[in-house]
């Protein structure tokens, strides 16, 4: 079990059956990647419940999980693939990994076929999206580019990914009539590597992002002496490993349908909520964020838990499925998060509220005992330096959060000369001590403690 820096989570795995073949199968070392794994181990559980409704009050989704996966180049893309692959051929899925991001390689197209003497025929013929797996290799410019070919297929995929069956994607030359147009609902699961570069906001603001669960590991162990010693020492049976993964899933039982016991209801309630809100309880990037996937993320919970009924050969979704997928989702989460705040340019909060951050700015400026032009001795330049610190972002940006803070009627500043003062002007002093913010952070830590410590997860 690792322990990954910058949050207090464990990233258990010995909950997940036969998650130690599938990592031995990719051949990747170091307890970095654990985290990945463990996503993947969702995605390709997910196949089997691609078509089936999950229902659970008001929420109706798919069993689907797609997975959006970061990597550095050199850092395993190639093995995660293969397994991918060959796992599917094993248990019997159709899957591509597409060379062309034309829209008409992922909807298809209708073959008008003309025959002498005859009426014309209409062939629908399907693309990608109609298969049980996509797999693409390099999915930057598919996710970000503005070109209409890399738009047009970033519809069609952003719709093969809402649920199932109410996803249909239809596509009509204009020189036919509209009963002879491809049409049809996709159930194909999805997983793209992207390299780690900054992107653009409109990946969460147009939606593309609440379609997958994020692997993002920001930070790759600097010292590998005891995996170079272990590629050569340690001998693995990868083939082997993989039969037996493969082999798992082909066991698996899928059931009609999933239900919740009505005390894994109340759970699934208490512990979504809990999720929801320790996002609300990040930076401003994330806490805007969480107001636009709220609902996904119950959504992925209720996913997970079935995906942890249906390791189990059940249909019966019971307490311990919801608590081992609450822990499983927390980690995926912070994962977003991280990706969120180190990756994506722009400014999700719209500057219309402050967040944790804000607050230890201003915290910062009181400790400076700069509650008044008299007392103040930090300068412009000392306040913008603050800013870049704690947000990690450059003085331009800086300049932009001053500027948000004097409007907001938070601080004040003077110029004289070379010399300037910053100073509070308001002191929401009652958010400094943590109040709500830290009350959710300690009830999300022993709730995720208990539920370690309960099942034993290692």
């Amino acid at each position: 079990m690792m322990k990954m820096s910058g949050d207090k989570l464990k990233h258990p795995t010995s909950h997940l059956k036969f998650f130690k073949e599938l990592a031995q199968a990719t051949g990747l070392r170091g307890e970095e990647y654990l985290p990945i794994i463990k996503a993947l181990w969702y995605n390709l559980l997910s196949v089997l419940i691609a078509r089936m409704s999950l229902k659970l009050g008001s929420i109706v989704t798919d069993g689907r999980i797609s997975l959006l996966i970061f990597l550095p180049s050199g850092g395993g893309k190639g093995e995660l693939k293969r397994v991918i692959k060959q796992v599917l051929e094993k248990i019997g899925k159709s899957f591509v990994e597409p060379t062309s991001f034309h829209p008409e390689q992922f909807m298809g197209k209708v073959r008008i076929d003309n025959k002498r003497g005859e009426e014309k025929e209409y062939v629908p013929v399907k693309g990608h999206l109609s298969l049980d797996f996509i797999i693409i290799d390099e999915g930057k410019e598919l996710l970000t580019s503005k070109e209409s070919v890399f738009t047009e297929s970033r519809k069609y995929l952003r719709q093969a990914l809402d649920t199932y069956p109410n996803n249909t994607v239809e596509k009509k030359p204009v020189d036919i009539e509209h009963k002879y147009a491809l049409k049809y609902e996709p159930h194909c699961c999805a997983c793209i590597f992207v390299q780690p570069f900054k992107v653009g906001e409109n990946i969460v603001l147009d939606g593309d992002l609440r379609r997958f669960i994020v692997s993002y590991i920001p930070i790759f162990a600097d010292d590998k002496t005891d995996i170079y010693k272990a590629r050569v020492l340690e001998e693995i049976d990868y083939d082997g490993a993989l039969e037996s993964f493969s082999r798992f899933l082909n066991s698996i039982e899928v059931p009609e349908a999933f239900e919740l016991t009505d005390i894994a209801v109340k759970i699934f309630v208490d512990l979504s909520v809990l999720l929801i809100n320790r996002g609300k309880n990040r930076s401003g990037k994330n806490k805007k964020l969480i107001e636009m996937i709220d609902f996904t993320i119950q959504n992925l919970l209720l996913k997970f838990s079935a995906i942890q009924a249906l390791q189990d050969n059940s249909g019966k979704i019971q307490p311990k499925h919801v608590e081992l997928a609450f822990i499983d989702l927390s980690e995926i989460m912070e994962q977003v998060y991280n990706f969120i705040e180190d990756k994506v340019h722009g400014n999700l909060d719209y500057g219309d509220d402050l967040d944790l951050k804000d607050h230890e700015v201003l915290k910062w400026l009181a400790d400076q005992n700069a509650t008044s032009e008299e007392t103040s001795t930090v300068s412009i330049k000392q306040y913008k330096k603050k800013i870049c610190e704690i947000f990690k972002i450059g003085e331009r940006q800086a300049r932009r959060y001053k500027k948000r803070h004097e409007k907001m009627g938070l601080i004040e500043s003077k110029m004289t000369g070379q010399d300037s003062k910053v100073w509070l002007k308001s002191h929401p002093e009652n958010t400094w001590k943590g109040g709500q913010h830290g009350q959710v952070d300690t009830d999300f830590q022993e709730k995720y403690k208990e539920i370690i410590e309960k099942y034993n997860l290692k």
